[in-house]
C-alpha cells in the first residue's frame, strides 16, 4: 500500500485541493499497488509545510463544509479508484476535538458502505486523539512513533527503542493491536548549535559524515545512529538518524507485538538495506530459523540512481560518488536483534551540495576551462570594476 500526501484542504475556500502526480500514480497502477491518498490541514499557502489547525476549526465546526468536504473526498476516491483515505489532522484545538470526531464517524460510514478504508494518523502522547472512542470508526490508526527529538527541539534520537516501545503500549491500551500501523522513522535531523535542526535523508547523513570524516555511533540503547561535525564557518552540527538496523530492531519488535503492521516515512529517504527484511517475518521465531538475515545487513550495494541535493543555491558541488558500503552487526542471539553496528566503509550514492544563494547578483563559471590566457583578463577587468566577489567556480 502507498499512502500519497496529494490531497489537501484550501485555507481560503475550505475545500479539496488534489495534487495528484501523474507520474508516480501511473507507476503505482504498473505494479498493482493499493493507493490511499493522505488528506490534511497542512496549510499550503504558507509552503512551509507547517499544520494548521485554525483550517480544521472553520471547515469541521460548519456542517455544511464538513459534508462538501466528504462530499469532494469521496468523489475524488471514486474517480481514480482509490482503496481509501488517509486522514492526516495535527495541530488540533481543544474546541475542535467534538465537530472533528462527528466528521470522522461521517466519513467511515459512508466510505465503508462502498468498501474503502477509512485510516488515521495519530502523534504520539496527544490527548486530542481520543482512540478508544475513533477506533470503531477507523479501519487502521497510524502511529507516527518518531519525532521523540524534532525541529525545534535539542538533539536526540529521532525514535529510541524505548520509547517507540511505550508509546504503543499506550496506544493499544483497549484496542485490538491488530488496528495499529506502527509508523517506522527513515530519516533523520542535522541541528547546528544553537539553532533548528534540517531534514536529512540516510544517504544525505552518509554523506555528511564522509565529506567531514565523522565516526557513526549506532547507540545500543536507542538503536538510533549519531554524529557531530564542524561547518565551514565552525559551527558544531549533531546528527541524528535512523538506519536499516534501526528499522530492523523497530520492525522486529512490532512482528513480536503483532501490530497490523509497519509503515515507512518516507519512501526515498531510506537506508535501501531495509528492502532485504521489510517483506519477511521478523518474529523471534522467523528470525531464529533464517539467522542470514543478518549477514546480508553488512554490505551495501552501489546505488547509481539519480542523485540527492543538499543545500541551497546555484552552484553545485559533487560530494560523494557511489560507492558500496560494509558494516559489521552483532547479533543479540537471546533477542534475535542487532546489538551493536560498525560502519567500516560508508555506502555513498551521488550527492550534490548546494550553496552560493545570492541576491540581485550574476555568479560566472568558466566551462572547460578556465583559459590561461583570457580567463585572467576577464576577471582583472571585473575587479577592476568592482564586479567580483571572492568565490569563482572553474569546471
Amino acid at each position: 500500500m502507498v499512502i500519497p500526501e496529494w490531497f489537501f484542504i484550501d485555507p481560503l475556500t475550505d475545500t479539496l485541493v488534489t495534487r495528484i502526480d501523474p507520474e508516480a500514480l501511473k507507476y503505482m497502477r504498473r505494479f498493482h499497488v493499493k493507493i490511499v491518498p493522505i488528506i490534511s490541514n497542512v496549510n499550503i499557502s504558507t509552503g512551509n509545510g507547517d499544520f494548521d489547525g485554525a483550517i480544521l476549526d472553520r471547515l469541521m465546526q460548519n456542517p455544511e463544509k464538513r459534508k462538501r468536504l466528504a462530499d469532494q473526498i469521496e468523489a475524488v476516491i471514486q474517480k481514480n479508484g482509490f482503496a481509501g483515505i488517509n486522514l492526516d489532522f495535527e495541530e488540533i484545538h481543544q474546541n475542535t476535538v467534538e465537530p472533528l470526531f462527528t466528521f470522522q464517524k461521517e466519513l467511515y460510514n459512508r466510505l465503508h458502505a462502498k468498501n474503502l478504508l477509512v485510516t488515521q494518523d495519530v502523534v504520539p502522547g496527544d490527548d486530542n486523539y481520543d482512540l478508544n472512542r475513533l477506533s470503531p470508526y477507523l479501519d487502521y490508526i497510524f502511529l507516527m512513533a518518531y519525532d521523540q527529538h524534532f525541529t525545534e527541539s535539542v538533539p536526540g534520537p529521532v525514535s529510541d527503542q524505548r520509547w517507540i516501545e511505550k508509546v504503543l503500549d499506550r496506544a493499544a491500551t483497549g484496542i485490538d493491536s491488530k488496528k495499529i500501523i506502527l509508523c517506522v522513522a527513515a530519516y533523520g535531523y542535522d541541528w547546528p548549535d544553537g539553532n533548528d535542526a534540517g531534514n536529512v535523508t540516510y544517504a544525505e547523513a552518509i554523506a555528511l559524515a564522509k565529506d567531514h570524516y565523522a565516526p557513526i555511533d549506532f547507540d545500543n540503547d536507542s538503536y538510533n545512529c549519531s554524529f557531530s561535525y564542524k561547518d565551514v564557518d565552525s559551527v558544531v552540527h549533531k546528527v541524528y538518524f535512523n538506519d536499516a538496523a534501526s528499522n530492523f530492531n523497530t520492525i522486529r519488535f512490532a512482528d513480536d507485538y503483532g501490530v497490523g503492521g509497519t509503515a515507512l516515512w518516507r519512501l526515498g529517504s531510506e537506508d535501501e538495506r531495509i528492502w532485504t527484511f521489510y517483506n519477511k517475518d521478523l518474529r523471534s521465531d522467523s528470525i531464529a530459523a533464517h539467522p542470514g538475515i543478518f549477514t546480508r545487513l553488512q554490505h551495501a550495494p552501489v546505488g547509481y540512481e539519480k542523485p540527492d541535493y543538499i543545500g541551497d543555491g546555484e552552484v553545485l558541488d559533487l560530494i560523494t560518488e557511489p560507492g558500496e558500503g560494509k558494516m559489521r552487526i552483532t547479533r543479540d542471539a537471546t533477542e534475535n536483534l542487532i546489538a551493536e553496528e560498525e560502519y567500516l566503509q560508508l555506502p555513498t550514492k551521488y550527492i550534490i551540495k548546494k550553496f552560493g544563494q545570492v541576491q540581485k547578483q550574476v555568479l560566472l563559471t568558466f566551462d572547460d576551462g578556465p583559459d590561461p590566457e583570457y580567463t585572467p583578463q576577464i576577471l582583472d577587468i571585473l575587479k577592476k570594476k568592482r564586479y567580483l566577489r571572492p568565490f569563482c567556480s572553474g569546471h
